[in-house]
């Protein structure tokens, strides 16, 4: 069992945590937040809080909890917290979930960053000296090097407005007034590139995008992608990280920022099959990781949840795994439960496949209340396929990647349980 305490996991970024290992195989979460108690007290059976992390006595009551709970790994959760877990990390007595400290200073330092990409016409043009501003470059836009999301941003009209103007804790860019992309990533432990996808930020509250798609041509993708991987290659990456881009007044994409964290909406690559978070915690346990996403096209709209439009599937069998799927730590996963609920709503059949290891499988069902949801039970051998005994025009959904993987290749949509929001909108 690993005990992981995400931190804070009250926030947007933490609660995507939350959703992304809450019912995996052998993981018990935890939250903790630092000075007040925030909305994590609600959603997690194990909360706690801490001094501010600007007081030296955060460290060591940190410390305490995590020999308190048996915290095995620690998920850092945004900006200012990765910044104190940094500091502290020799001195931190368990792992975080964090690539290594160099490539975070840089990418928690814009001008850095900028600096590292000046050569490329994907990087804004920044400035280090007021003498080089000419009345033509205006406007442009200051933000400080290190904050997160919106903090301290201001818009610069004129001349005027430069005096006062601290460059030594801001940098100063070239206005870029157009549309906001979220290009989420994905390295294996030599900060290689091995996944990379694209999303829209069209409605934007606190820095979080409430409104994505992948509404993207096919050279806007390649672009993101080239960029992706000069990223990773010049910045040794370890585990999930993304990047934003804004169009200047000309139509190119230019580089915001560059951050080594959970993003708050990245829940976008996690109902496409692709959990980052989860894949953090498997790159960390030295797992081999193999990334396969579903190629669908949806819509995703937060407004305190997770909402999804897609294009209603023609769909006439679930086909639903057992363990670790439907029963996770001995227990009923309801995410599941609604899935098929909702299927037997809309007259879909609802098919148990499974390899489960109980000797009397109808006897171990009833004794779960669960017997009678099912249409069919189809009781497999380990060795036995599962595909060769679906329907094409079905959903599968299993927590084992290689049947997913299996029955992806022959033409079934496949999902893990983790991809709950989705499959519930396909229904």
């Amino acid at each position: 069992m690993s005990n992981i305490l995400i931190f804070p996991g009250g926030t947007e970024n933490g609660l995507e945590i939350k959703r992304s290992l809450e019912n995996k195989k052998n993981i018990d979460i935890f939250s903790v937040a630092d000075s007040l108690e925030d909305n994590s007290f609600f959603y997690y059976d194990n909360s706690y809080l801490l001094p501010n992390v600007s007081k030296r006595s955060c460290i060591d009551e940190l410390n305490d909890l995590i020999i308190k709970c048996s915290i095995d790994f620690i998920f850092p959760a945004n900006s200012l917290i990765i910044d104190f877990l940094v500091k502290y990390r020799d001195q931190v007595k368990c792992q975080i979930l964090l690539t290594n400290s160099e490539s975070v200073k840089t990418t928690r330092d814009k001008l850095k960053t900028y600096k590292l990409f000046n050569s490329k016409d994907w990087c804004p043009k920044f400035y280090t000296n007021l003498d080089e501003i000419k009345s033509k470059d205006f406007p442009l836009f200051l933000k400080p090097r290190s904050s997160y999301g919106s903090k301290g941003i201001k818009k610069i009209n004129c001349l005027n407005d430069l005096k006062n103007i601290d460059l030594k804790n801001n940098v100063l860019t070239e206005h870029l007034a157009g549309n906001e992309v979220t290009v989420e990533c994905f390295s294996n432990i030599n900060g290689k590139l091995i996944y990379s996808t694209a999303r829209t930020r069209k409605r934007i509250r606190m820095g979080t995008a409430l409104f994505s798609d992948n509404n993207f041509t096919k050279d806007e993708r390649v672009e993101f992608n080239d960029i992706a991987n000069f990223i990773a290659k010049s910045i040794k990456i370890e585990g999930l990280w993304f990047f934003q881009l804004k169009k200047s007044s000309l139509g190119k994409y230019k580089l915001l920022e560059v951050e080594c964290r959970v993003a708050g909406s990245m829940a976008y690559s996690r109902s496409n099959n692709v959990n980052l978070p989860y894949l953090q915690y498997l790159l960390f346990k030295s797992e081999n990781l193999e990334i396969n996403p579903n190629k669908i096209d949806f819509t995703q709209s937060r407004s305190l949840d997770l909402v999804y439009k897609s294009k209603k599937l023609k769909i006439n069998f679930i086909y639903i795994d057992l363990d670790e799927t439907i029963i996770v730590n001995d227990k009923i996963n309801n995410y599941m439960i609604n899935i098929i609920i909702k299927a037997i709503n809309k007259n879909i059949k609802v098919v148990l496949i499974t390899k489960s290891l109980e000797i009397n499988l109808i006897t171990y069902l009833k004794s779960k209340r669960i017997y009678h949801l099912f249409d069919e039970i189809i009781h497999l051998s380990e060795s036995e396929h599962k595909y060769k005994y679906m329907n094409k025009d079905s959903i599968f959904i299993d927590n084992s990647f290689t049947q997913r993987n299996d029955a992806t290749l022959n033409g079934i949509m496949s999902f893990d349980p983790d991809c709950h929001e989705l499959i519930s909108s396909l229904i």
